[in-house]
């Protein structure tokens, strides 16, 4: 008996229970993908070769198979995740010094965005919320506050759809966003906002966790996209400026997660998808200033100029 998960739209079952997510009460009916900690990969006659597609990061590296069938993330720690997109199959080795936790932390961002990725899909670098039952989208580099910014829209009575990655979907004329899974890694909070909420994610990491069930609401279902927020530069003045549609396509573009992965067929899809998008959904670059005291101002901004394009209903 397996442990089962939801996360970006995918059902999934575990072999061993993930520390930190919660598993479903039920077991699922369809399974989109299982996740091995305890059987090895079934073969030894991989030969390996450095993805040709991929321009590696500082993170990791991905190599494919001779038959181009399997997949593998290699973490500098010794950490390895080994996917078959077509058996819907991901097996990892941890070394012995770490824990599960610690695997767990690399499996519920990176790899599944990679799984994503080579299943077709168009994910963003962005953390998501609820405005109005609609996907707002706060996009960027990693470091610039996605998840900081998040945070104090939750703080706010805002639902927590996604962090820091965002699954979209185009259904008719509409890009929906799918839920990621209710928590948030932050490395910072405001002082008086801290509390006791922030648990670590795994010994040896510096980011820290808020579960969002616990403590503030998780948008459980895909909702359609609202508006996406580039945070783009910092200064002491909050300024939220529109780009032109083709500096839109770009910005989007570079921030595509796992845009490492330079696969002809999938920056096809990509451009498909985000040039739908432009014109229809604004999006908008945003300054902001550093000092986290001040995410009220920010929080105040984005709201005006979001009901300048979507205008409160009254009743």
């Amino acid at each position: 008996m397996g442990f089962f998960y939801t996360a970006y739209g995918l059902n999934f079952e575990s072999d061993s229970s993930l520390p930190g997510l919660k598993p479903l009460p039920t077991p699922l009916s369809t399974t989109d993908l299982h996740i091995y900690f305890t059987i090895p990969v079934p073969r030894e006659d991989f030969g390996w070769s450095l993805y040709s597609f991929a321009q590696q990061n500082s993170d990791a590296h991905i190599f494919v198979s001779r038959d181009e069938q399997y997949f593998q993330l290699r973490y500098p720690d010794g950490v390895q995740f080994t996917l078959n997109p077509s058996l819907r199959k991901i097996w990892t080795f941890t070394p012995p010094a770490f824990g599960l936790e610690y695997v767990v932390s690399y499996l519920t961002n990176p790899v599944l965005a990679l799984w994503l990725r080579l299943h077709k899909h168009v994910c963003l670098h962005a953390s998501a919320i609820v405005i109005e039952n609609k996907a707002v989208l706060f996009c960027g580099s990693s470091g610039y506050g996605k998840s900081t910014t998040a945070f104090y829209f939750a703080s706010q009575g805002h639902a927590v759809l996604s962090d820091d990655v965002s699954v979209l979907d185009k259904c008719g004329d509409e890009i929906w966003v799918r839920p990621g899974y209710p928590h948030l890694r932050l490395w910072s909070l405001p002082d008086d906002q801290r509390g006791d909420i922030l648990q670590p994610i795994a010994p040896g990491w510096r980011k820290q966790y808020v579960n969002i069930e616990r403590y503030f609401a998780f948008q459980s279902a895909s909702i359609p996209l609202g508006a996406i927020y580039v945070l783009w530069d910092s200064d002491d003045q909050i300024r939220i400026q529109a780009p032109s549609p083709i500096k839109v396509l770009m910005i989007l573009t570079r921030n595509i997660y796992n845009a490492y992965l330079k696969d002809p067929t999938l920056s096809a899809l990509d451009f498909k998808l985000l040039t739908s998008l432009v014109g229809k959904v604004p999006v908008k670059l945003m300054i902001f200033p550093e000092d986290l005291s001040r995410l009220n101002e920010l929080y105040d901004s984005v709201l005006r100029d979001y009901h300048l394009h979507t205008p409160l209903k009254h009743t």
